[in-house]
């Protein structure tokens, strides 16, 4: 492995580069401020802070897409200082939320055998602490980029005190924040309770937030007797929402988008009886599709043909091989159809 070499900056703030910078051509053309300190891509580097006594170790990455575990050849840390390791890493779970791309794995047992005090880990985008001894983070990045990355985002403060005691305080700096708002149907039986929940949790998300404007995904739960009625007109509820997103948040939040997951209260062992004859057949057809949407085929029905018949705008729309987007589709479907078979459409 190549030798790590040392170098005396002054007292600098030191970065390595990751999979982004790698790729970007324009990250890679920038003038960073006169007192960064970039690691190298080619080989692990040291930086001394030798008033004191603390060592840091990094090396960034030279493509976009580094495959190799970087912390082998990293050295081995000065006894006689604080050693902090920077590294761009998926960690060892493939980027331990499985949505991160699986770039310079490494292991816990091999980070420890450095003999670090602190490691300081990028690239997963959800704050984790991975290992207390030695402390090994993910502090996540600093603003959720969408749906998927809820939460308070920010940098952790790590605060080194007498005997090496090692401390983290986070704090936050998102300007936006993303969230989900869980609402539970199970006891809802009309459309005022749908409202009354719906505005609970989004006044909850909104104190929690501390003056930030969120932008919020509502997902709808629950085993209940709006769920035909909820499917069937989606577009009209998820705009009742948002109206009532601005009548509470005045500007300060936006719905990303209406998620159903409910389930039909009919479809209870003790609710009501299922229709007999056709509708019961039809039912049971919509049952067997969403649960083998396999036999769409044996039904003649192929979703690559429709994708094809649509404007081309509008194709990118049709995802046969999603199974959650089919589920999504039976599902809205049969309910828009019973609704108007049953007589029970709202409008």
């Amino acid at each position: 492995a190549p030798r790590a070499s040392t170098r005396p900056p002054p007292r600098n703030p030191e970065c390595v580069s990751g999979n982004h910078d790698a790729a970007n051509k324009m990250t890679r053309s920038l003038r960073l401020p006169e007192n960064v300190t970039m690691f190298s891509t080619k080989a692990p580097e040291s930086a001394r802070i030798d008033d004191l006594d603390v060592a840091i170790h990094g090396q960034g990455f030279a493509t976009a897409a580094v495959l190799d575990d970087l912390s082998l050849a990293y050295p081995v840390g000065d006894s006689g200082c604080m050693n902090i390791g920077m590294l761009h890493t998926c960690g060892s779970g493939g980027g331990s939320d499985g949505i991160h791309e699986r770039y310079a794995p490494c292991t816990i047992e091999g980070l420890r055998s450095k003999q670090y005090d602190y490691w300081a880990l990028g690239h997963v985008h959800h704050r984790q602490s991975l290992e207390s001894d030695p402390l090994i983070e993910f502090p996540g990045n600093i603003q959720g980029r969408h749906a998927r990355e809820t939460g308070a985002k920010g940098c952790l403060l790590v605060t080194v005190g007498e005997s090496r005691v090692i401390t983290t305080a986070f704090r936050p700096l998102d300007v936006i924040r993303w969230e989900t708002a869980h609402v539970d149907l199970t006891e809802a039986t009309v459309i005022d309770e749908l409202w009354e929940n719906v505005s609970r949790e989004l006044k909850k998300l909104l104190q929690a937030a501390e003056g930030r404007s969120l932008a919020i995904r509502v997902e709808l739960t629950g085993t209940t007797a709006l769920h035909r009625e909820l499917l069937a007109h989606r577009k009209r509820w998820t705009n009742e929402i948002r109206s009532i997103a601005i009548d509470i948040g005045g500007g300060e939040l936006w719905i990303e988008k209406l998620k159903l997951k409910t389930a039909d209260e009919s479809l209870r062992s003790s609710g009501p009886a299922v229709p007999d004859g056709a509708i019961a057949e039809l039912m049971g057809l919509f049952e067997r599709l969403k649960s083998k949407p396999d036999e769409l085929a044996a039904l003649n029905f192929d979703l690559n043909d429709v994708a094809r018949k649509l404007p081309g705008e509008l194709e990118s729309l049709v995802k046969p091989n999603d199974p959650e987007w089919i589920d999504m589709v039976l599902t809205e479907s049969e309910s828009v159809l019973f609704d108007r078979l049953l007589g029970r459409s709202s409008g």
